[in-house]
């Protein structure tokens, strides 16, 4: 009798750990676990974060992050920061690169409120611009029962979340971090940089492209600091999970009605390639 071998071969995007760089890619940054991180930060002091409550590592090196529910109406997440991960040896922006993180989340419930986000937070070492003028780029997060992308610069706080002063790419409805399937997918952001010109940022989810954002230097103020924060290299890469009150209230809807409920994600292999 022959024997008759049968290759199966499944795409790596249906089993949830497709990260792969979109180019000719070299890795610059893989140093995702203990103590090459911050899993300590808590929100700036603000909240109530509880870290050895909050964060897990696993055998795996994949981090765990947990909202355990709000007591007191703050925050009881903690971010997880790689830092400053970006740029070239050299400090400079990469003109071609391309960050990925493997990211599960699982939900009580997966209602409007819950706020998982895998984003980037512009870090002026010198204090003189705080958030959000210091330019924050969201890659995926969970907000109004959509997950979205943005570009949030304008200076003026009470109007950091008016669509007028952000640009915003809402994610296909069937993908993302409201599904809630506890699967592992693949999220990531690949870069152009033109310098004193523009940043075009084209998001992925399990290696297909799902939409883009453009940051224009001088076309208004939140472009113009979405694109300076990122040609001084001050973005850090933050990993949460929390309940979204704060952004609910500032649109005129009422609070999180369920602030108890629990949620966390699972991240892993988190990558940073330069593209040829």
């Amino acid at each position: 009798m022959k024997k008759v071998l049968i290759l199966i071969f499944v795409p790596l995007m249906y089993l949830g750990i497709a990260n792969a760089c979109p180019g000719n890619c070299s890795v610059i940054w893989d140093n995702f676990h203990p103590g090459q991180v911050n899993d300590r930060n808590d929100h700036g002091g603000r909240t109530n974060c509880n870290p050895w409550e909050s964060i897990h590592w696993n055998d795996n090196n994949s981090v765990t992050i947990k909202y355990l529910g709000r007591p007191n109406k703050k925050s009881n997440t903690c971010y997880v920061k790689t830092g400053k991960i970006l740029a070239g040896k050299n400090g400079q922006p990469i003109p071609h690169g391309y960050l990925t993180a493997d990211i599960s989340f699982k939900a009580d419930k997966a209602d409007d409120y819950v706020w998982p986000a895998f984003w980037l937070s512009g870090d002026d070492p010198s204090g003189k611009k705080e958030w959000p003028a210091s330019g924050e780029i969201d890659i995926a997060e969970h907000i109004y029962s959509n997950t979205l992308a943005h570009l949030i610069g304008y200076p003026d706080r009470k109007l950091v979340f008016n669509p007028k002063y952000m640009s915003e790419l809402k994610w296909p409805d069937y993908i993302g971090l409201n599904t809630a399937d506890k699967k592992n997918h693949a999220y990531g952001m690949e870069w152009k940089y033109k310098p004193d010109t523009k940043l075009t940022l084209i998001f992925y989810y399990d290696e297909a492209p799902i939409g883009e954002l453009t940051a224009t230097r001088w076309k208004n103020e939140t472009e113009t600091n979405v694109f300076n924060a990122f040609s001084k290299n001050w973005y850090e890469v933050i990993f949460d999970s929390d309940r979204n009150d704060s952004a609910w209230t500032a649109s005129g809807k009422k609070n999180d009605p369920t602030p108890w409920l629990k949620s966390s994600i699972t991240v892993s292999d988190v990558k940073v390639y330069e593209i040829k």
